[in-house]
């Protein structure tokens, strides 16, 4: 994942491997086979890899042990972590660690019930920065300026974050059985690809759903939207051949008529 991380910071400090090389001394091969993941660069590397991107160097540390697996890939992950801040925390008092968190490095405590009954209010949440979460992690996220504990959830076709109050879910369950759609299994998040779906076959542009959305990445909005498929069925009824159709034919013995 370092590698990942490397990379990903030379690119958007639109700096070649070739100029990396030379700010840090690192031979060009070495650094290659680092951003594949090939070798793990010693924290000397890092420190001088850091400093020539500019970036601070224990974000990016947090990230030197860690993997992603192929969900993490698909979902390009490693765009979502932060290397350039940290979190801005009022430490209160240092607090014993459980065993069963063994890779948490900060405690936060939880300022609301929305997660409720995993995580009650001034209770704390046990957490590591830029680790690469699986599927119903806890994690914090930074959402519209706000800093908020949530569930990572792994979906089909996208990501999401959960609160764990149920008030709106409930709600929407009641409103699909009023409706008649108790039986197809839709929910909360069923309501939002909708929404994103319907905006984006009314011409609303992408890049406007994908703020709508509050997506960090335009990969997840065009996942959300189903974008692949309404362009490809959009491409099919365009062809001159879509509206062609065959002649009747009638078959006889010893061949075909038409």
């Amino acid at each position: 994942m370092i590698g990942d991380m490397i990379a990903r910071i030379r690119k958007e400090k639109d700096m070649s491997k070739t100029q990396l090389a030379e700010k840090t001394n690192i031979n060009i091969g070495h650094l290659t086979h680092i951003e594949k993941g090939e070798r793990s660069p010693s924290y000397k590397a890092l420190k001088a890899i850091c400093k020539a991107l500019d970036v601070p160097y224990q974000p990016t540390l947090f990230t030197i042990d860690k993997s992603m697996d192929d969900i993490h890939k698909e979902y390009k992950l490693v765009n979502h972590i932060s290397y350039q801040n940290v979190p801005a925390v009022s430490i209160e008092d240092f607090i014993q660690c459980p065993s069963s968190m063994a890779s948490a490095s900060m405690a936060i405590k939880v300022t609301d019930d929305s997660m409720e009954p995993k995580l009650k209010k001034d209770s704390y949440a046990y957490l590591a920065p830029n680790m690469p979460l699986e599927n119903k992690d806890l994690g914090l996220f930074s959402y519209k300026g706000q800093l908020l504990i949530r569930r990572f959830i792994i979906r089909k076709d996208d990501i999401a974050l959960r609160a764990e109050k149920k008030e709106i879910e409930d709600i929407c369950k009641k409103a699909f059985e009023l409706a008649g759609l108790a039986d197809y299994n839709y929910t909360v998040h069923s309501l939002r690809h909708t929404v994103a779906t319907q905006l984006y076959m009314n011409n609303v542009d992408i890049y406007v759903i994908k703020e709508f959305l509050g997506h960090s990445n335009i990969d997840i909005t065009t996942l959300y939207c189903h974008v692949d498929d309404l362009i490809i069925k959009e491409a099919v009824e365009k062809n001159p051949l879509a509206n062609f159709k065959c002649k009747k034919t009638r078959k006889r013995k010893g061949g075909v008529v038409a």
